[in-house]
């Protein structure tokens, strides 16, 4: 895939409390670039879980905590080999646990790559 990196929108999931239920919750809009790196930063009082499809957990963000995902570490250019987060795709954030927050916030900050 031919082109360059991007930084897009911060994204950051915020809300009345509770705001962080049982339930997925959209960060922002779907992806529009192909995501090469995600990061996220957690600063609610619980621990979190975050999805690409909604349904299955991908990345737990423990509270308090920011962690880095690099979708191209795998890439084989060369080969044609490139990991990424597709056009299209939804970020969710959900609880980890069986308590909704009461406080704070869920940022993801993400590059993505032109087509």
């Amino acid at each position: 895939m031919a082109g360059r990196l991007l930084d897009t929108e911060l994204k950051v999931i915020v809300g009345i409390t509770p705001f962080i239920t049982a339930a997925y919750k959209n960060f922002g809009s779907v992806l529009t670039n192909p995501a090469v790196k995600v990061m996220f930063l957690n600063t609610t009082d619980i621990d979190v879980y975050i999805s690409i499809d909604g349904t299955t957990n991908k990345w737990a963000v423990p509270s308090g905590v920011g962690i880095t995902w690099d979708e191209s570490t795998y890439n084989i250019p060369n080969k044609g080999q490139e990991y990424y987060l597709a056009v299209g795709t939804q970020l969710t954030v959900t609880r980890a646990g069986t308590v909704n927050s009461t406080s704070g916030n869920v940022y993801a900050n993400i590059i993505t790559r032109t087509l």
